[in-house]
């Protein structure tokens, strides 16, 4: 008895209606003109805020990596005037930058920032105790050359703390 037989009695006894299926799609490829991509909703004032919020982090980011000081000023002052919010994880980018990029009293205006910003204290306290660390070392002669790796770990942080503590 072939298999279709027994799964359609299975069906018929049990009052069940199952569409028909074709099971080839399963195994298409991504590109394969059987599958069709979802049709996306139409996008909301709030989702077109992140995602430019999004693409402004990328490109400090980037801006940070490459060392690139002329680009990390350029959008710093694209995000400032584009009227979006800052938050804790942008905050947490402009500070890096600029400990990695200008001067330590840069990163200590944008420090004072976030406390006016009301940013979660314990991100606070760890920017401000990694600034400490670092001017100290720099007045000893030791510059530390990680900047951008403890950038991005305190990016990790904020963006954990943002998601779990959303701010008012």
């Amino acid at each position: 008895m072939p298999a279709n037989k027994v799964t359609r009695t299975v069906i018929k006894a049990s009052g069940l209606q199952v569409p028909k299926f074709d099971i080839s799609k399963l195994h298409a490829k991504p590109h394969d003109p059987a599958i069709k991509p979802l049709e996306t909703p139409h996008k909301d004032v709030g989702h077109s805020i992140l995602d430019l919020k999004n693409k402004l982090h990328k490109r400090l980011w980037v801006t940070i990596k490459r060392r690139d000081h002329i680009g990390f000023d350029r959008v710093q002052q694209q995000l400032r005037n584009s009227g979006i919010k800052l938050d804790s994880v942008t905050y947490t980018l402009l500070h890096g930058g600029a400990m990695a990029l200008q001067a330590p009293s840069k990163a200590l205006d944008i420090l004072n920032e976030m406390k006016v910003a009301q940013v979660h204290p314990t991100l606070v306290r760890m920017h401000a105790r990694m600034l400490a660390a670092c001017t100290d070392l720099q007045a000893r002669g030791v510059a530390p050359n990680n900047i951008v790796q403890t950038t991005r770990a305190l990016w990790l942080v904020a963006h954990q703390l943002s998601r779990r503590h959303p701010q008012q």
